[in-house]
């Protein structure tokens, strides 16, 4: 809904629980300046981390990154962490169905699929400020599996 109404021609995903580092903004507006359509932030690359993942969501993200690359060639290093910045054009060209935390497996994908130029960047991910995590990794986890394997069924 926020993509569908927002004004400008940039798109930014950001959480309100705090731990997304707004330091992030003006390095992934430098990327896009520089070419790139879309920009994702990855605490697994070096120079960035995470304060608020477990192991069970370090695990689970080890896998849906590798079957992320492995099935569609997507070349990200951390799949379930969707702080990114990118062209209104693009998700209106994509046009994202997911309603849930597949969207950060379903845009990157179909980002890939149609040839848009796309980067990471490394970012730390900081302790949470409010609420608490709505992510329940077996639930959510299977949903994200679901989608993948439409997707891949589904030629996308």
């Amino acid at each position: 809904t926020g993509i569908k109404h927002a004004s400008g021609n940039l798109i930014t995903i950001f959480d309100a629980d705090g731990s997304f580092d707004p330091a992030g903004l003006p390095i992934m507006l430098e990327r896009i300046k520089a070419g790139y359509d879309m920009v994702y932030c990855s605490r697994y690359m070096p120079e960035s981390g995470s304060d608020d993942d477990t192991l069970i969501r370090l695990l689970g993200n080890t896998i849906f990154t590798f079957l992320m690359r492995f099935m569609f060639r997507v070349q990200l290093s951390d799949s379930l962490y969707y702080y990114c910045m990118g062209k209104k054009e693009i998700y209106e060209f994509i046009n994202p169905q997911s309603v849930s935390f597949s969207l950060c497996i379903e845009v990157p994908i179909k980002v890939h699929r149609a040839g848009f130029k796309y980067t990471e960047i490394p970012m730390r991910e900081r302790p949470r400020t409010a609420g608490e995590s709505k992510v329940n990794a077996f639930s959510d986890g299977i949903r994200i599996l679901v989608t993948m394997i439409r997707m891949k069924l589904a030629g996308i």
